[in-house]
């Protein structure tokens, strides 16, 4: 059976053998670990043999070539093929950022590590200095499922009525806020900060939800930078509460 060379700037290289290109690409893929998906790709077949690979969505980029003998490696290949890599657009450069996150969520072994796994996830894309998740349970009560910041473990025990501040307001509306200037807004449950002591400058909340079903909020409070959180941090936000939302709403633990 015939061998390929699936070779990589970020991943490594290794030699698998295969009956074709695309299936020594997908083995060579599994065994350097590349866990995303790649179901929209780019190939074009250079004059010597080898193949350029691309996937669309991450721009992650491959070579494939044959062990035959027949192609060596090619320095022009590689450089005219790593070259998009070093000039990815922001949005590219974000979302190869995002991606990892979001899949880490996506395969959390339980609901309780999902948690823990969107909250690190939060942390990285948008400074904020605490975060918390806040789960509804039966009768329409929310509590605390994790946290993170100063005085988070005092929030362990506090449930929140209801449709109760900015939580139940965006439960409710399936709406995500952005507030400046919570103490001046009359949905802001002070009680929390009374109860921690801690002070609430500014504060992002977005529906933990995903089609039909919402599962909670997930906040993030006092922005790193003064005007607070912004359109791009929502999003950012919004994109793992709906993977959590996703997770939650998987039975069991995810295989894989």
């Amino acid at each position: 059976m015939p061998g390929y060379r699936i070779s990589s700037r970020t991943h490594g290289t290794i030699e698998v053998p295969a009956s074709n290109w695309l299936v020594a690409l997908g083995q060579g893929l599994e065994q350097l670990g590349v866990v995303a998906n790649m179901d929209r790709i780019a190939c074009e077949s250079m004059p010597n043999g080898t193949i350029l690979v691309r996937d669309v969505r991450t721009g992650a980029g491959f070579i494939v070539q044959p062990l035959d003998g027949s192609v060596t490696a090619d320095a022009e290949a590689e450089e005219i093929f790593a070259a998009p890599e070093d000039t990815d657009d922001e949005a590219t450069a974000q979302e190869r950022r995002i991606l990892p996150l979001v899949e880490s969520v996506l395969k959390a072994a339980s609901r309780g590590s999902a948690v823990q796994l969107a909250l690190e996830a939060a942390t990285q894309l948008v400074p904020a200095e605490s975060g918390a998740v806040l789960l509804t349970e039966r009768g329409g009560a929310m509590t605390f499922a994790g946290a993170f910041g100063p005085e988070a473990h005092k929030l362990r025990e506090i449930a929140i009525p209801a449709g109760t501040g900015f939580a139940g307001f965006c439960v409710m509306r399936r709406a995500a806020l952005s507030i400046k200037e919570p103490y001046e807004d009359a949905r802001f449950c002070r009680a929390i900060d009374d109860i921690t002591g801690y002070r609430t400058r500014s504060l992002l909340v977005v529906p933990i939800a995903v089609e039909r079903r919402i599962f909670g909020a997930f906040e993030l409070i006092n922005a790193e930078s003064p005007a607070g959180f912004d359109d791009g941090a929502m999003a950012l936000l919004s994109r793992v509460s709906q993977a959590l939302a996703t997770r939650l709403g998987a039975s069991g633990p995810v295989q894989g």
